[in-house]
C-alpha cells in the first residue's frame, strides 16, 4: 500500500499538468488559442496555448471583442466586428494580393489607413529614386554627347565653341552619375517602408498564422517558416 502510494506521488509531480485553453476572439475576428495570465484596465497578458511555460504576451483590450474563459466565461470587451473587419481575407489571399501592388494598395486603404500610409511614402520614394534614375541617365548620355562634340569641334579647330561643349559635358559627366547614386539609398529605403508596412499588418492581423513563405530578394531567394 505504502509503495503504491509513493507511485501515485511520483506520478503526479512528474507528469507535467494539462491546461484548458482560453480563447481570444479579436476585433479582426481572429481567433487566439491562449493562457489568459492577467486582464487589466487597457491590455491583457497571456501565455500561448501551445507554450504553456513560455513568455507572456501582451493584447491591448481595444484590439479584442471577446475572451471566452475554460470554464465557460466570458469577458465581452468590444462590440461586434465591424463588416469591414468581418470581411478580411485569409492569410494566404493576403500573400497571393502581394503580386498585384495596386491590388494591395486598395485593400490597405480600405482595411487600415496607418498602415496604407506607411506603403503608400515607400512608394513615393520609389517613384522620386525612379525620376532621379531616369534623370541621371539622362543627363550622363547628354554629358557624353555633348563631348563627342568638343572632340569633334576640335579637330575642326572651332576652340570656342569646343570649350563650350567641353565644359558642358563635364558638367553632365559629374551631375548624371551623381543622380544615379543618390537613387540607390533612396528607392532602398522606399522598398524597405513597404516592406515593413507589409510586415505591420500581417503581424497585426495575422498574429497566429502558420505558413511557408518564398521571398525573392535582388541577390537570391529566401525561404521563410511563420509559426
Amino acid at each position: 500500500m505504502k509503495k503504491i502510494l509513493l507511485i501515485l506521488i511520483a506520478a503526479a509531480i512528474l507528469v507535467p499538468p494539462s491546461y484548458a485553453q482560453d480563447v481570444i476572439t479579436l476585433t479582426t475576428g481572429n481567433t487566439i488559442s491562449a493562457l489568459v495570465q492577467e486582464v487589466g484596465n487597457t491590455e491583457v497578458k497571456y501565455k500561448r496555448f501551445d507554450n504553456p511555460n513560455g513568455p507572456n504576451y501582451t493584447l491591448n483590450i481595444s484590439d479584442i471583442y471577446i475572451i471566452s474563459y475554460a470554464n465557460g466565461t466570458k469577458d465581452v470587451f468590444s462590440d461586434i466586428p465591424t463588416a469591414t473587419q468581418q470581411n478580411k481575407i485569409d492569410y494566404e489571399s493576403f500573400v497571393a494580393m502581394k503580386k498585384s501592388e495596386t491590388k494591395l494598395v486598395n485593400y490597405l486603404k480600405a482595411n487600415d489607413t496607418a498602415i496604407y500610409t506607411q506603403f503608400k511614402r515607400g512608394t513615393s520614394l520609389g517613384r522620386t529614386a525612379g525620376f532621379l534614375g531616369f534623370s541621371g541617365f539622362m543627363v550622363t548620355a547628354a554629358g557624353a554627347f555633348l563631348i563627342i562634340d568638343a572632340i569633334n569641334h576640335q579637330n575642326n579647330y572651332y576652340q570656342d565653341e569646343f570649350n563650350g561643349y567641353a565644359i558642358g559635358g563635364a558638367v553632365c559627366a559629374i551631375v548624371g552619375p551623381a543622380l544615379l547614386i543618390t537613387c540607390i539609398p533612396i528607392n532602398a529605403t522606399g522598398r524597405g517602408l513597404k516592406r515593413r508596412a507589409i510586415n505591420n499588418y500581417v503581424n497585426k492581423y495575422y498574429p497566429n498564422r502558420a505558413s511557408f513563405d518564398i521571398n525573392y530578394y535582388g541577390s537570391g531567394i529566401g525561404l521563410a517558416y511563420k509559426f
